[in-house]
């Protein structure tokens, strides 16, 4: 390397004492090179050319320092070695008299944060590096300090001082070969500078620590004291048989549902069938008023046109067109049931549809009530009428099981249907069930009778196959009604300080399964072929 060429390491030195130096100091001292890396002549070479590159770039001495305590140990390794060589090729001591090293890497240690700024105030130094990452936490700094990472240094003629944590995963030599060669390079412009502070706490605790100290100004937000536990009343509503039993059903369910307003449910394949069914049932008994002046294969016929037709209306509201079509052909089988179980009823009862999709609005204690009958019957002679509620789920097989599930308040339905067309006027015969679901179901019909006050049956029927019969009675209806009614005043007067989750909640079609934080672990997945 040519001594006098404009990029030699530095002016006025012999390249080759350059070399000389670089090599002394590979020679001695911990390197995460092994020794035949540390001889090796190109290995040595680099380093000069490094060293000139940095010459010319004008990277100075405070830089090199601060590179020292750089976590990856191979770079720390060769700012150690670029700066041990500058230093002797201007002519100065790589390490210095014992008193002036002490002086210039005194350590220090702080119980706190605000502790080590203290310190280092006492001694005159503003200008303090800390890791990058704690830097940027601090966003403002106690007056008069500033705050610099290890990968920038402030001016040259600046004190200096470094603040670690306990938890700093650098090894402690490197902290003091930083300090020292920091101190050796300002030392000239302040004999105070070149301080390393300890903080006895990890970085996270301490910053904690520190920011709890601060006084909080009127820009700065804190969390607000926690409220005293109260109900939570529901605003006045319409209540509806559908919203009494999504309550019974899942109680949080309900709360993020009506009370949340959190979501727009956009329903499932399952409710969607449902809708087109309805839809088609309504338009058949608009046109079929009189089943018994009609064939079966009328009565099919018509069927299956009414639901192709809905399931056209409908079309956009299935995910695809596979599940459209699964779902038509599946209502298709069922309507052939249903057509064969309505002529056979026809031919045994004769009897006029009266109304169908039938809304009825009505007041009992302080609430509102709303609900849409699916079908009412009147013997074609006049008589008691006969209620028919469609349902797309599997229904009760036990019809004792569900006149207690409706005493409880569980099955709103029927009950409520009963008491509105009571108030109407109409006397009542036959609450029923029909399951629009799977032909394949054991139970095509639930039959409620409703008897009198001796417990005779209204209107005698015939048995059918898949008609499962049971009887209720106007006590029953009435205990159903004051239940729903006691869970309406609970929910808009007394109110609720917690909605828990049911004890069977349907949390695979829920909207909110995702953001419920009290659902319940889902269970085993068994697959079969």
């Amino acid at each position: 390397m040519d001594s006098d060429d404009a990029g030699a390491p530095f002016a006025g030195a012999p390249a080759g004492g350059l070399r000389e130096a670089i090599a002394a100091a590979l020679a001695a001292g911990d390197w995460p090179w092994p020794a035949s890396v540390r001889s090796d002549d190109s290995f040595i070479d680099g380093l000069c050319e490094l060293a000139s590159a940095f010459e010319r770039a004008g990277v100075g001495e405070l830089a090199l320092a601060a590179a020292v305590a750089d976590e990856h140990a191979e770079r720390s390794a060769i700012a150690r070695v670029l700066l041990h060589a500058r230093r002797v090729a201007r002519g100065s001591s790589p390490h210095g008299p014992p008193d002036a090293r002490a002086r210039a890497a005194r350590p220090l240690e702080a119980r706190t944060l605000a502790e080590a700024f203290e310190l280092l105030a006492g001694e005159g130094i503003e200008d303090i590096v800390m890791h990058r990452r704690i830097v940027a936490a601090i966003a403002a700094p106690p007056p008069g300090v500033r705050l610099h990472s290890h990968r920038r240094t402030a001016a040259h003629d600046v004190r200096l001082a470094s603040i670690r944590f306990s938890d700093d995963a650098a090894p402690a030599d490197k902290f003091g070969a930083w300090s020292a060669a920091l101190g050796a390079d300002v030392g000239a412009h302040d004999a105070g500078a070149g301080v390393h502070v300890r903080v006895a706490q990890p970085a996270s605790s301490a910053l904690a620590a520190w920011f709890d100290t601060l006084d909080a100004g009127p820009d700065v937000w804190s969390w607000p004291p926690p409220e005293e536990p109260r109900p939570l009343v529901a605003p006045a509503m319409t209540f509806s048989a559908s919203r009494l039993n999504g309550f019974v059903k899942c109680p949080r369910r309900w709360f993020f549902e009506y009370l949340c307003d959190a979501l727009d449910d956009e329903g499932s394949a399952a409710a969607t069938y449902g809708k087109v069914f309805h839809e088609a049932l309504e338009a058949l008994h608009r046109a079929i008023r009189l089943p018994a002046e009609f064939s079966g294969n009328a009565i099919l016929e018509r069927l299956h046109l009414e639901l192709d037709l809905a399931f056209q209306r409908n079309e956009a509201q299935f995910a695809s067109r596979l599940e459209l079509e699964v779902s038509r052909l599946r209502a298709r089988a069922v309507a052939a049931h249903y057509a064969r179980w309505l002529r056979a009823e026809a031919q045994d009862h004769p009897m006029h549809v009266e109304a169908v999709e039938s809304l009825q609005r009505w007041t009992m204690g302080r609430h509102e009530f709303v609900g849409f009958v699916d079908r009412i019957d009147r013997p074609a002679g006049g008589g008691p009428i006969t209620i028919y509620d469609y349902k797309t789920g599997r229904i009760e097989e036990d019809p004792r099981e569900y006149v207690a599930a409706m005493r409880r308040g569980e099955e709103a339905q029927l009950a409520l249907y009963y008491t509105v067309r009571r108030m109407r006027g109409d006397q009542v015969g036959r609450l029923a069930l029909i399951s629009l679901r799977d032909p394949r179901d054991p139970v095509w019909v639930l039959a409620l009778d409703m008897t009198d006050d001796a417990g005779v049956a209204v209107v005698e029927r015939s048995e059918r196959s898949g008609v499962v019969r049971g009887s209720c009675t106007p006590q029953d209806i009435e205990t159903a009604v004051e239940t729903l009614l006691a869970r309406a005043d609970l929910l808009t007067g007394g109110g609720l300080e917690h909605f828990e989750v049911g004890e069977d909640p349907p949390c695979s079609y829920c909207a909110y399964a995702r953001a419920c934080r009290e659902r319940p672990d889902e269970g085993e997945r068994v697959f079969a072929r």
